[in-house]
């Protein structure tokens, strides 16, 4: 496994090993009963045991970092969920890690699950009665997507549900051959790439969006291919910084609801209706860059770059946040460095 990816599953384990000791804390710090040990649950299945050998795999002091992190996000997060803070033990909160992650428009990374109904402070879009929220944890970067271009990738089908056009295909031809034909060597060797591969890309992709983009179904689905389908919050840890970044995507109203009359003490603004409804503008910011710019506050970066060390017919997109509709949180990390770590035989519920 490369270190990004595990890093990242290592945080996600993080992000679980903290919530029931801090969750602990925050009951006694408003003076209410330390029940957390009788209230969570953590499903221990495999994707769960994933995330745990990441995380045993990752270095000491990497792991005290993620453990930093991981606390000063749940400051937050107790604060805008009161589910979280007031489960039972008639129904108590269950953890797990989301194995369905990445797929089908899911990128949240945690999941946090409850029998409870429906708030009544908010409209639900929902026809379940259970309650579900989830986590999306990022380490040390805060890229949305890593999407692959080629010629056998058909994006404006996997994005938007609409294939792209012949124009589309004819256009990514010159840059595609180049690539093939300098296929086995290594990236670094590759002259006049912003000029005969990234420029021909983004070029072609600029195009196909415009025209993907006359289509009345773009935009949301757009957003929900980028950001997801299901409400959630992104939690990033900025290790130069040391500080936890809290972002709020309240599309369909889930997050932030009451508990049994108990209210959060952080509120998130109504955030149902917020989607996208035209594209704006897509423009080229710099030689490796695109902008792409909807209604409603929504804009994203997408910046073309090598997919591995060695060349193949294949680029990938790094996409990001230019801008965006939805509260963030910054919360500095513990000045003091974590004094121990969890091993492999601990438990973290009764």
């Amino acid at each position: 496994m490369a270190n990004q990816s595990r890093n990242g599953s290592a945080f996600e384990y993080a992000v679980c090993r903290q919530l029931m000791p801090e969750l602990d804390k925050w009951l006694a710090r408003h003076s209410l009963p330390k029940l957390a040990s009788q209230v969570v649950r953590l499903v221990e299945d495999k994707r769960f045991q994933q995330i745990h050998e990441s995380f045993n795999a990752t270095p000491i002091l990497l792991q005290q970092q993620m453990l930093l992190a991981s606390k000063a996000s749940w400051k937050r997060l107790f604060d805008m969920e009161p589910r979280i803070v007031y489960a039972t033990e008639g129904d108590p909160l269950i953890v797990k890690a989301n194995s369905n992650a990445g797929k089908e428009g899911d990128v949240r990374d945690v999941l946090f699950l409850r029998r409870i109904g429906p708030s009544h402070r908010r409209r639900i879009l929902s026809s379940s009665s259970n309650w579900e929220i989830g986590i999306s944890c990022k380490w040390n970067h805060a890229d949305l997507k890593h999407p692959r271009l080629s010629p056998s990738i058909d994006f404006g089908k996997e994005w938007v549900g609409i294939p792209c056009s012949e124009e589309y295909w004819v256009a990514l031809t010159s840059p595609m051959a180049y690539l093939k034909e300098h296929a086995g060597t290594l990236w670094s060797r590759l002259s006049k790439k912003e000029e005969l591969v990234y420029g021909p890309i983004l070029t072609a992709l600029m195009n196909e969006l415009l025209t993907l983009g006359q289509s009345h179904v773009f935009p949301n689905r757009l957003v929900w291919y980028l950001v997801g389908r299901y409400d959630f919050y992104k939690v990033i840890a900025r290790v130069v910084l040391h500080q936890t970044d809290v972002q709020a995507f309240n599309l369909h109203g889930t997050l932030n609801q009451d508990a049994e009359g108990k209210r959060p003490r952080t509120s998130l603004s109504t955030s149902v209706g917020r989607l996208p409804t035209r594209l704006v503008q897509v423009s080229r910011k710099n030689a490796t860059t695109i902008s792409v710019i909807l209604d409603r506050g929504w804009q994203f970066d997408l910046r073309v770059h090598n997919a591995d060390r060695v060349i193949a017919p294949t680029v990938k997109l790094a996409v990001s946040f230019a801008g965006n509709p939805f509260e963030s949180y910054t919360e500095p990390w513990a000045t003091r460095t974590a004094s121990k770590v969890p091993g492999r035989s601990q438990r973290f519920y009764s």
